[in-house]
């Protein structure tokens, strides 16, 4: 019977009779490595992304197996993060290295993403503990199924209790203020007659006190509360009684609302007082604010039923005088419109405005137009057959060839250059000379490692022997002896790679042997497997030379359990090994072999 693992920490749990001759190399792993890690471990976590899993294997050593667990600040993820435990019964210390807060809570499955919750709709997410940058929080998965709560260790209380009579001064002792999911509000001050309300399902806000007088105006669901004015026009339903201007401060029947927001008694009674005379023509006028008749007008209405001295807003209708409105006072001095397309014109004496009608017809001709009388238009031209002339705007020319190019020979001249034969350019001859049509023919040879270009009327780019250059140079996909695969940072070669990696002890500081290399090497495994068909597919899909489906090699979360120096995320999120690294575990196993072999020796 193959082994099963625990639920919670997930050790190898033997079936008996399995594991012969090894039996003591994993039960040595269970509670050397992983129990222990388990009670007293510590591990380093770079956080790359907004949501990210604790790493989480069966049988081997790591992330989310250690107790204390730092979150390091060489973290990139910039912004505040979550990070997901498996959904099992489990303490931990949490330290948030970073300088964005840190939110812990359980994922659906081990390695996931995917907050617990009861299935609900909508649903309802297990409990999360938040974490301030530079904090270090005791943190408790209870492993219930479905919700799996992460809480405070220390300062979450499981069930419910009850209080008889009130709590005494101090009796209860939080470090941090009561959350809002366990029925705080979590402040531990508040801004003095602030308020607060609900910014989501599990937080609260304090709404600052605004200036005195103003009302609270909702904004629905979907926004906060604020202080303001309540829009009359679409807040208000109804008539405002007359009663609530001003408070009702004088409000009467009798009284009219002025302007400046008061009631008044108007400053008069019975007919309006007319004139002072019946000769002095003076149209009253009244306050606008009191109502009171003002005398001395200037407005005056002559005997003839003329105004003068006003001025008007806005336009008046022809019914509203008689007579014309002089030039003088800014009028046409006319009391006729004329007929269509006429045009106003000074008369000829210079005193008043006439109409004159336009000719029949305007064609330009290429001599000018001529000049108005000032009672008629001038002389009308009919002339369609001479092009209008560059001095006046104009090309000079009525007719072109196919392919004719305007060029500017002088300043006021343009001529037409035709159309070259196949395959010739249009070439500048400076300012002196107008621009003409050549053909390419030209041959530049040099030294090796430059451009030869030869061709008449194409170029060909070649060179003598291999390129080199000292400056840094950046490919996508690179191929040698074979195409490139499209992959962006992939090489490809279908002969030997030599290269070599900087090992000069010169260049090394802290060296140090590899520890339990052999223990380390006998957690890898080295298997045999299918890539997917989403990875044969990224890298240009199965062939028989770069992409077989059948492969061999490690398993990278293994490696990283054992050396994490040689594993690395790539941007895609996936892990990758540094192979030849590999090779140093080796050789170091080696050693540790041939002591235990040599120490066998010395026993017989």
């Amino acid at each position: 019977m193959p082994s099963t693992y625990s639920p919670n920490l997930r050790i190898e749990l033997i079936a008996n009779g399995e594991q012969s001759g090894t039996w003591g190399s994993t039960t040595n792993n269970n509670l050397g490595a992983l129990l222990e890690n388990a009670i007293s471990g510590y591990v380093d976590v770079v956080v790359t992304s907004a949501d990210q899993a604790l790493v989480a294997l069966n049988g081997v050593n790591d992330e989310a197996r250690n107790m204390i667990i730092n979150f390091s600040s060489t973290s990139t993820v910039g912004a505040n993060f979550t990070v997901y435990v498996p959904p099992a019964e489990k303490f931990y210390i949490f330290r948030n290295n970073t300088a964005y807060v840190a939110t812990v809570r359980a994922a659906t499955t081990l390695n996931g993403t995917t907050p617990t919750n009861n299935g609900g709709s909508p649903p309802v997410f297990g409990l999360s503990v938040v974490i301030p940058s530079g904090k270090t929080v005791m943190v408790y998965c209870d492993g219930k199924s479905p919700l799996y709560d992460v809480v405070d260790a220390l300062n979450h209380v499981d069930g419910s209790f009850s209080v008889s009579g009130p709590l005494a001064a101090n009796s209860l002792s939080l470090t941090n203020p009561l959350p809002e999911t366990s029925g705080g509000t979590g402040f531990s001050a508040y801004i003095a007659n602030s308020l607060l309300y609900a910014a989501d399902i599990d937080t609260l806000l304090q709404l600052s006190p605004s200036t005195a007088g103003l009302p609270l105006l909702t904004q629905g669901p979907s926004a906060a509360p604020t202080w303001g004015q309540v829009d009359l026009a679409t807040a208000v339903t109804g008539d405002l009684p007359v009663t609530n201007l001003n408070g009702g401060i004088d409000a009467d029947n009798t009284k009219f609302w002025r302007g400046d927001g008061t009631w008044a008694t108007p400053a008069g009674a019975g007919d309006v007082i007319g004139p002072g005379t019946s000769t002095n023509n003076e149209v009253p006028r009244f306050d606008g604010i009191t109502g009171t008749q003002l005398k001395n007008s200037s407005v005056t209405i002559s005997d003839a039923g003329q105004l003068s001295a006003v001025s008007f807003a806005g336009s008046l209708s022809s019914s509203s005088f008689t007579g014309a409105l002089s030039t003088a006072n800014g009028g046409t001095g006319l009391t006729t419109i004329g007929t269509a397309n006429q045009l106003l014109s000074v008369n000829g004496t210079g005193t008043g405005l006439t109409y004159i009608a336009p000719p029949s017809s305007m064609i330009y001709p290429g001599a000018g137009i001529a000049v108005s009388t000032g009672t008629a238009w001038g002389t009308s031209f009919n002339n369609t057959t001479t092009p209008i002339t560059q001095a006046y705007g104009g090309t000079g020319f009525n007719t072109y060839a196919i392919g004719d190019i305007l060029v500017c020979s002088s300043a006021n001249t343009l001529t037409k250059l035709a159309a070259g034969t196949s395959g010739q350019f249009l070439k500048t001859n400076g300012t002196a000379s107008a621009p003409s049509w050549g053909s390419l023919s030209s041959s530049i040879s040099g030294t090796p490692n430059q451009i030869t270009v030869t061709g008449t009327t194409s170029l060909t780019l070649s060179t003598p022997q291999s390129i080199g250059t000292t400056s840094s140079v950046q490919f996508g996909s690179f191929g040698v002896g074979t195409a490139a695969s499209g992959t962006s940072g992939e090489i490809r070669a279908t002969n030997n790679i030599t290269a070599y990696y900087s090992s000069d002890a010169r260049l090394k500081i802290n060296v140090r042997p590899i520890d339990s290399a052999l223990a380390a090497l006998d957690k890898i495994r080295g298997v045999r497997f299918d890539w997917t068909d989403e990875y044969l597919k990224e890298h240009g899909g199965e062939d028989p030379v770069f992409n077989r489906k059948q492969d061999v090699g490690l398993i990278a979360q293994e490696v990283q359990a054992v050396l994490p120096e040689i594993v690395t995320e790539r941007d895609n999120g996936y892990l990758a090994i540094k192979y030849d690294r590999v090779v140093a575990l080796l050789v170091q196993a080696v050693k540790e072999l041939k002591e235990e072999v040599e120490e066998l020796k010395r026993a017989k």
